[in-house]
């Protein structure tokens, strides 16, 4: 009975150890490209991918043959590309990865012989997702670690208000999101010396057309100009200021066409000069 029992044990040990293995895939020349185990036909635990440098390019936990866990991957270079975790399957948590982009504003790059060698640059993106969907705040960054742009998510769209920042920290747009579509924008622009330079504002659904005060200052900070649009079109006063805070000009604008005799101009003093019918 015991030899039996012995017997019936050895044959359900070699089973067992014959439904696990160690996969690999290869190169064609050769370097190793995959190693993973499979248990029941299912991956399981750590597996490995490699770039032909040999450079690791992907590092993913698998339980029963479902992502699970941490997953990291690599260029081949072996610098960070991105990370996210994963629970039965579904994206959970953090996501960061780093996405090559074309950006002029970023120092380009040359070789020994003055040549061009790339004008690209890249953008850190930070995600959080649960049950596989984008929730939460949304961060992007610079590649010299400034923020870029801040939003959120609510059921895998963007809502509410996104912000964006140029390297100098300044904020250059506000964009307002409604179940995941942009409705409306603002824009900034500033002067060298950091003061604001004009203020506009768009309406973007069902289509991007000029509405609300546009503003413009002096780079000395005073008010230049102030003017209202109305779906695309100026309606109402328009008004302009000298950098000395003294009256410019002022119209009255009514669906694109000037009122009448409602255009007057002003000197430095004040003064009215102009007036056209």
């Amino acid at each position: 009975m015991k030899k039996v029992f012995l017997f019936l044990l050895l044959i359900n040990l070699f089973t067992l150890a014959a439904q696990e293995e160690i996969r690999t895939l290869n190169y064609p020349s050769g370097e190793k490209q995959y190693e993973g185990k499979i248990v029941n036909g299912k991956q399981e635990g750590t597996h490995l991918w490699w770039h032909q440098n040999g450079k690791l390019m992907l590092e993913a936990n698998y339980a029963n043959g479902e992502p699970n866990g941490v997953w990291t991957r690599y260029n081949e270079k072996g610098d960070f590309v991105s990370q996210e975790t994963f629970v039965n399957g579904l994206r959970e948590g953090k996501y960061v990865f780093l996405q090559e982009v074309f950006d002029t504003e970023e120092e380009a790059k040359f070789d020994s012989l003055g040549n061009l060698v790339s004008e690209t640059s890249y953008r850190k993106y930070v995600h959080n997702y649960k049950n596989n969907q984008m929730v939460g705040p949304f961060q992007s960054f610079y590649a010299n670690g400034s923020l870029c742009e801040e939003g959120q998510y609510e059921n895998g769209k963007a809502t509410g208000f996104w912000k964006k920042y140029d390297r100098k920290k300044y904020l250059i747009e506000i964009v307002e999101w409604k179940e995941g579509r942009p409705f409306s924008k603002r824009t900034f622009t500033y002067y060298n010396n950091g003061k604001k330079r004009s203020e506009t504002f768009f309406i973007l659904y069902p289509e991007e057309v000029a509405h609300g005060t546009w503003y413009e200052w002096h780079e000395n900070g005073k008010l230049k100009s102030q003017n209202n649009y109305l779906n695309g079109k100026i309606n109402g006063e328009w008004k302009s200021w000298h950098e000395n805070g003294k009256r410019s000009f002022k119209a009255t604008y009514k669906d694109n066409q000037l009122v009448k005799g409602s255009w007057v101009e002003y000197n430095q003093k004040g003064r009215k000069i102009k007036t056209k019918n």
